[in-house]
């Protein structure tokens, strides 16, 4: 029996790692993502087990979601993926076009949510099932090692070779033969039922049906999933789209584009040996470079699908770039060779592994890259002719930037906003006249970028009006960093729901004021971490003390965590092998933090474990403190601040939980210290609406920090002082 409950938490923790990331992944392929929608996402699987959780300890507990629960799971993600991937199309949305906000947010709790809370009914039943074969803790404990070894699993041997969706039809059919032997012949029919639907699906290639419904009726011309999303290639007649999780990525054949992001700059150059282009359609951008005999072109892209759907698609056959598939951060901190002419084309800087193309700390890896001579270019798109005050403060964040780490430097209105930047003492030249001549005197032949259309977008009056109202936006000495991505939120607030709304203007207005964020949100926080589990008692008991320091450890836990994989993608790049090594390394420092403090208690035999674990937790959170601000002054070696972030982050976690449930076993013996699970997960939901979207970007890595010190403090009070009034009473 021992055994079984061991076998079945593993897996448990397994599958719910596997199908919350498909599920996850799903939703960011199916949608235009930002930073609230991706932290949604996260806490409605957080709130679902929560939920789960609770139901599963209480009075509906039922051994029959404890047998059927795996086959349940798995049938419910399913419903979730074509539900995710096909309403839309329902709702009368045509291929590509933008799903609302709330439409959108809908969406993913009808398609996340049932998964989650089967899955936190399972965890609940489960444990009352094995309770006397298994603490609470171990239970944990087996939990987070099929969750480690399903995070390596998806990041290193699913995602990059094998097709998500065929994956699970698998996963489906192996689950079911782990029910059948787990639990008996009374699965018999049940799981040779799932089994066989699992079986007809992949036979009729559903995924491909469900992607040709999807897309009608424009023609698919390749679609294939990469370890970092799908990538669609449609026909619209003679003209191929690109999208990338369904936002449109570039079009081919696109002239303009490809002539603007590639002449602007380099007419400025006097020599043009070597040059570096970071992302994009190098299709395209080759072909414009070849018309200045560039000796050397060198690509980088992360996404060796999304280059070979542009190799397949362009128009050239020959290939006269050297192709480096890696991040562009890893690369530009790697590379010893110097360019006359880097090309960032534009990409979506909403989410922050996008964002940290556009931070000082990018524009000093680019100085280290740049000839002294040469030219880096960038564009940021600006929504159209109408600017937005979300975008003016986006542009002003990064200008700020670019300022203070270039000597020369120059935005051009195009409609989007494009950014030359230098060290040469010679300024930008952008009167039509210089580009006009430029391109008559080297014989250069263009389809669009001509005297005549080179006169419209660099007339002096718009160039004029687009700067005055650019340098006129206040948003004081702000500027976009790795530690503060302040442009992200900008930008996610210009979205087209958000845009003009009073929700975006009010986080506009406080967006310059972090103290005042702050204030109400450490408030905001710890009413949302402490009355759920007070609003029934004068005085917190030990049970209800318990449950608040778990919930606002995992809090914490998912606070340290989501910081440091920004810092850690930031400095290492999104390569997905090194998200696996991160991912692992959090879990062994969860467990270890369990162990040993579960050691600890079974030593000592502290009469209030929480209090201990809160007080390690805090001198913990002042060291991950300091050495933030140690590294911001040393931004060459914050990564190694990411992994300390990582580790302290995972021994915080286990530490606290091992406390929360030894002080329910010893001070509330007829309560089950299981619902400790629950409110972890709550306090982790909480964290992923909160730090991504709006705490990160408002107050910055320092301030956040210290905001969770506080937090954490204030709980410690709190716990002394219950405990003093219990006393005495």
């Amino acid at each position: 029996m021992k055994i079984r409950g061991r076998i079945f938490f593993f897996t448990l923790g397994l599958c719910s790692i596997l199908f919350q990331t498909y599920l996850i992944r799903e939703f960011l392929a199916n949608y235009t993502v930002n930073s609230i929608l991706l932290g949604y996402a996260i806490f409605i699987w957080m709130a679902g087990g929560t939920i789960g959780v609770l139901i599963g300890l209480g009075r509906l507990s039922t051994s029959s979601m404890y047998r059927y629960g795996f086959n349940l799971l798995s049938l419910t993600v399913l419903a979730g993926i074509v539900f995710l991937r096909l309403f839309p199309k329902f709702l009368g949305y045509y291929p590509g076009e933008i799903v609302p906000l709330t439409i959108k947010m809908g969406i993913g709790m009808i398609s996340i949510l049932p998964s989650a809370i089967i899955s936190g009914l399972l965890f609940g039943n489960g444990y009352c099932i094995y309770q006397r074969q298994l603490s609470a803790s171990k239970a944990y404990l087996l939990d987070i090692m099929g969750f480690a070894i399903g995070g390596i699993m998806s990041s290193v041997l699913i995602f990059p070779y094998i097709i998500p969706f065929d994956f699970f039809l698998v996963s489906i059919a192996l689950l079911s033969i782990f029910s059948l032997l787990l639990f008996g012949s009374r699965l018999w029919i049940f799981s040779m039922l799932i089994i066989a639907l699992s079986v007809t699906l992949a036979a009729m290639n559903v995924n491909k049906a469900i992607s040709k419904l999807k897309w009608a009726p424009y023609e698919i011309k390749a679609e294939t999933d990469s370890p970092y999303g799908r990538v669609t290639a449609i026909q619209q007649e003679n003209q191929y789209s690109v999208y990338f999780n369904s936002q449109k990525h570039s079009t081919i054949p696109d002239r303009i584009s490809s002539e603007l992001t590639v002449h602007l700059p380099a007419l400025q150059l006097e020599s043009h040996d070597r040059v570096l282009v970071l992302g994009g359609n190098i299709e395209a951008l080759s072909r414009e470079l070849k018309k200045y005999d560039f000796r050397k072109i060198d690509y980088v892209a992360i996404d060796e699908e999304l280059v070979s759907t542009y190799r397949e698609l362009g128009e050239s056959k020959e290939q006269d770039y050297t192709v480096h598939i890696t991040d562009p951060r890893n690369f530009l901190r790697n590379t010893e060779t110097t360019y006359d002419l880097i090309i960032l084309p534009s990409v979506s800087y909403g989410l922050g592994i996008s964002n940290r193309f556009y931070t000082n700390e990018f524009f000093e890896l680019i100085n280290k890259t740049l000839n002294p001579g040469g030219v880096f270019c960038f564009s940021l798109d600006t929504g159209g002719s109408y600017i937005p005050q979300s975008i003016s403060m986006a542009l002003k964040s990064v200008y700020n930037a670019v300022s203070s780490n270039f000597s020369n430097y120059q935005v051009i209105y195009t409609p989007d906003a494009c950014f030359l930047c230098s060290h040469r003492a010679k300024p930008f030249d952008i009167n039509p006249e210089y580009y006009t001549d430029r391109i008559r005197g080297m014989g250069i032949t263009n389809s669009f970028f001509n005297p005549g259309y080179i006169g419209d977008i660099l007339s002096p009056f718009r160039q004029t009006e687009f700067m005055a109202r650019m340098e006129s936006t206040d948003i004081g000495k702000s500027s976009n960093t790795d530690f503060r991505p302040i442009t992200s939120i900008y930008a996610m607030l210009s979205s087209e729901e958000l845009g003009g709304s009073f929700l975006s203007n009010m986080m506009l207005g406080i967006s310059a004021k972090p103290a005042l964020v702050f204030i109400f949100g450490l408030l905001g926080l710890l009413l949302l971490l402490v009355i759920p589990f007070t609003s029934h008692h004068k005085v917190p008991g030990f049970f209800d003390l318990s449950l608040i320091t778990a919930a606002v450890s995992g809090f914490t836990v998912m606070f340290m965590e989501l910081t440091a994989l920004e810092l850690f993608q930031s400095y290492y790049g999104s390569v997905y092998l090194y998200i696996s090594f991160a991912i692992a390394l959090f879990m062994v420092s969860n467990a270890i933090g369990l162990e040993i403090f579960g050691f600890y208690i079974r030593r000592f035999k502290p009469i209030l474990p929480v209090l201990i674990s809160q007080w390690v937790a805090i001198s913990l959170i002042i060291m991950v403190g300091i050495l933030t601000k140690l590294f911001t002054t040393f931004p060459d070696y914050y990564g190694i601040l990411s992994i300390a972030i990582i580790v302290v982050s995972g021994f915080c976690g286990g530490m606290v939980f091992s406390a929360s449930v030894e002080t329910i076993v010893m001070h509330s013996p007829g309560r089950s210290p299981a619902f400790t699970y629950g409110s972890d997960l709550y306090g982790a939901g909480i964290a992923a609406m909160v730090v991504m979207p709006l705490l990160l970007p408002i107050l910055g890595v320092n301030w956040a920090l210290l905001l969770l010190g506080v937090l954490n403090s204030l709980i410690l009070m709190l716990i002394f002082i219950c405990i003093k009034l219990r006393v005495a009473g």
